[in-house]
């Protein structure tokens, strides 16, 4: 009994490697796609429609004001930022008029959003935000989001094709000084990313 035992888990551990070891030769699979999509992305036909970033905030981040100027320098021919906060007193907001006044050739505005739709603030701010947006095309992202100067071009790049109506971003984690920060970090490239890439090859996208 003892060595059938012994056996079947010998069996079942067998197993659970070789579908351990599929599963990362699928996602090693996805990401030299993901790469080679790029490359043939890049190029494509030149799309650069007007577009609204929407930034909900609330409470401050680590290098939150780099982020923020990151967006400020975009090579991209028009475009607008409007970040949202639910408190006029969130430290955030102090932030955003520092960017305003260090960029007033672009189009940066902070929306204090007093109406509460929902039990999700950040969503509520959003619908709040997307109704004074000046431009069909919007980005949504976080405020600790650091982008390179071609962003806005990558991102928008896609909807040249036909048939495409929303775009998404793979993002990779830069660790604090913390234990937590850092194993997120690891988590992000190891876990996160991994499992998109091979939930785009598995389902043809």
């Amino acid at each position: 009994m003892i060595h059938l035992l012994v056996k079947s888990f010998a069996a079942l551990t067998a197993g659970l490697a070789v579908a351990g070891i599929a599963y990362y030769g699928l996602c090693l699979y996805g990401m030299l796609a993901f790469l080679r999509d790029c490359r043939r992305e890049s190029k494509g036909p030149a799309v650069a429609p007007p577009v609204s970033i929407l930034k909900p905030l609330r409470g401050t981040d680590p290098e939150m004001y780099e982020s923020f100027r990151s967006h400020c320098v975009q090579e991209y021919p028009e475009y607008e930022i409007i970040f949202g906060l639910s408190d006029a007193k969130d430290p955030a907001a102090e932030l955003v008029r520092k960017l305003i006044s260090e960029f007033r050739d672009r189009q940066i505005r902070l929306l204090i959003c007093p109406e509460i739709l929902g039990t999700n603030v950040k969503v509520s701010n959003l619908l709040q935000m997307a109704r004074v947006a000046k431009y069909d095309y919007l980005i949504i992202n976080d405020s600790d989001i650091r982008v390179p100067g071609n962003y806005l071009r990558r991102v928008l790049a896609p909807f040249a094709e036909p048939g495409v109506g929303m775009v998404t971003c793979l993002y990779r984690g830069i660790a604090a000084e913390t234990i937590g920060s850092r194993l997120e970090s690891v988590g992000t490239s190891t876990d996160f990313c991994p499992a998109v890439l091979s939930a785009r090859q598995l389902q043809g996208a």
